[in-house]
């Protein structure tokens, strides 16, 4: 429910624009991210037809979907072959996915994510209406080894996502996550009928404050 608010908090925002955007997040849930898709056709990738070493610097993991880092390498690494990024620094190491049409629903799993990390990984969302979301995860899985679920639903096409790493235990940059098995559909969100009479509002707000200026 967090979420939802969340998402129709930055609808508001936009209806000035005529655009409200609706999301959902799944944290640690991928079963109830599963559920909610309805069936919807799925694109994966979990990196199993690559090598370990095979550079995803800038490389389509999905279709209409490009890898990238704030480090200087991206590559398959490990016996579980996940996407991970190389040269941290002191302040900030994130990654990024990019792409051009979108896909409505998105979702993959964190691995490595020590629950003992004093802080947050940010997630940082951008949507094709022009919208876009900032969210803190914080682990609940029990050991670092348990791979963390992230999942994302919205009503408009997800453009572009980035996620920084948070401290090491220690306190110092950075977690030194990877990312493997990506899940993309092109879904509908459901909304529940408070939210349509919520967004309903909003647009109608929205013209009455354009005839009052006009």
């Amino acid at each position: 429910m967090r979420s939802l608010l969340t998402g129709l908090a930055c609808a508001g925002m936009l209806a000035t624009t005529g655009h409200a955007a609706v999301f959902n997040t799944y944290e640690g849930d991928q079963a109830g991210f599963l559920a909610a898709l309805g069936g919807a056709p799925l694109t994966l990738q979990d990196f199993s037809a690559f090598n370990n070493g095979d550079d995803l610097l800038g490389a389509q993991i999905l279709p209409d979907l490009f890898a990238g880092t704030s480090g200087s390498q991206l590559t398959v690494f490990g016996s579980n072959k996940s996407m991970f990024g190389q040269s941290r620094n002191d302040e900030v190491f994130s990654y990024s996915l990019v792409s051009e049409l979108g896909y409505t629903a998105l979702g993959f799993d964190i691995r490595s994510f020590d629950p003992d990390t004093p802080g947050p990984i940010e997630v940082v969302i951008g949507f094709a209406d022009g919208m876009s979301t900032s969210l803190d995860l914080f682990p609940d899985n029990a050991v670092e080894g348990d791979p963390y679920f992230f999942g994302i639903l919205a009503s408009s096409p997800i453009v572009r996502l980035v996620l920084f790493e948070g401290p090491e235990t220690d306190g110092d940059c950075c977690e030194e996550v990877s990312l493997d098995d990506f899940i993309a559909a092109q879904a509908q969100i459901p909304v529940p009928g408070a939210a349509l009479l919520f967004l309903s509002a909003l647009g109608a707000a929205s013209v009455r404050s354009r005839l009052r200026k006009a």
